[in-house]
């Protein structure tokens, strides 16, 4: 949702804007420096069919069709009367369901049939508590949570008791996933010599190891920062990462020395348009009453493959009022050994977690609830 008010932001600058003189230099974005070679691409993914994923998407498709549903979280009708604001992160073991509600700044525990058993008031100054907590993740038997503005805290699961892991940042934290002994932070250092996307430490130490992976290609600092916006997920056992930025097509997978393995292109994605004014900052790119662009809305691993999901919008002008409208959701199927994709299907709901033993659907935005299913 943060994301969609920015952008809903960008676009109302754009209509109040529009009187004034665009002959002034600008540059569109993502702009042609970000665009790889096809000798870069490892393999480009389409909506047409691929004979040698077909098995693999017909089994797979067999057995998210084939799912049982376990239990439903935030109904009306659950004696516990658990209620979100927002569900903006799931997390799924055995025995655990971990819910983040960015909005109400709220970690709430169930066990994995839906019964409720404890929550966490995120919001405050003090030990353990957030600004603005925005990305989870579990390893063993202990949470990880970041605050967007320069921390990430440690608790166990248990008794959801947490500490503060003093690592140091300057810049916003946007995600975080556990691979093996390894954290990796999406924090983009647009301040350094080099920046980079990506932030690895040890579990158990405070010293980072690593920053890896190239960001957005722009001089401007502000347009480096908003493009270079994405989603990232770890491959636990195989000590992989994978990462896609929303204003390029294209998905990376990394070793965690931070060496690229695969980058494969989603052909039929299409980044939202951004106008780089001199003097004037990012707008979006606005010409016509209607506008089409695609969103990476999740990203998880499942039997060795990524499954990516991607979200149409449809953004228009009417009397000077920007309404978006979300129009299909699309799945892909990636291997993650080597990055041969395919279109999976285009019937699937939104995907708030998934691994090898369970689904979770989300349900209406404005009444955010969550299904889970066994696999």
């Amino acid at each position: 949702m943060k994301r969609i008010f920015v952008i809903f932001l960008l676009l109302t600058i754009v209509v109040s804007c529009s009187s004034k003189n665009d002959g002034d230099k600008y540059i569109i974005h993502p702009s042609g420096e970000n665009h790889l070679e096809n000798e870069e691409i490892s393999f480009e993914i389409n909506n047409e069919e691929n004979s040698s994923m077909n098995k693999k998407k017909e089994s797979i498709l067999q057995k998210i069709q084939g799912r049982i549903k376990t239990a439903e979280i935030g109904t009306l009708d659950k004696s516990t009367k658990e209620i979100f604001s927002s569900i903006d992160q799931v997390i799924v073991n055995d025995k655990d369901v971990l819910l983040l509600d960015g909005h109400s700044m709220k970690l709430s525990h169930f066990n994995i049939r839906g019964d409720f058993i404890k929550s966490l008031q995120l919001k405050g100054n003090g030990p353990g508590e957030f600004t603005q907590p925005n990305s989870i993740d579990v390893f063993q038997d202990s949470i990880y949570i970041t605050d967007r503005y320069f921390s990430v805290k440690k608790g166990s699961i248990e008794d959801l008791v947490l500490k503060d892991l003093r690592y140091e940042f300057k810049t916003p934290l946007e995600q975080i996933c556990i691979s093996d002994s390894a954290i990796v932070i999406k924090s983009t250092t647009i301040n350094e010599k080099e920046p980079k996307l990506y932030q690895l430490y040890s579990i158990g130490q405070r010293e980072k190891r690593l920053t890896f992976g190239d960001t957005y290609k722009t001089s401007d600092i502000i347009a480096k920062e908003i493009l270079s916006e994405g989603l990232i997920s770890c491959q636990k056992e195989q000590k992989n990462l994978f990462g896609v930025l929303y204003s390029l097509p294209y998905i990376y997978s990394y070793k965690l020395n931070g060496e690229i393995r695969w980058v494969s292109e989603i052909e039929e994605y299409i980044p939202l348009k951004f106008r780089e004014e001199k003097g004037r900052g990012m707008s979006t790119r606005w010409n016509n009453d209607t506008y089409i662009y695609d969103e990476y809305i999740s990203m998880f691993n499942f039997q060795n493959n990524i499954v990516l999901q991607t979200e149409r919008f449809e953004s228009s002008i009417h009397s000077g009022e920007v309404k978006i409208e979300s129009k299909e959701i699309y799945t892909y199927l990636i291997n993650s050994a080597d990055g041969e994709g395919v279109f999976l299907t285009k019937t699937l709901p939104k995907i708030a977690y998934l691994n090898d033993e369970y689904l979770v659907l989300k349900g209406e935005e404005n009444y955010p609830t969550i299904e889970i299913f066994s696999l």
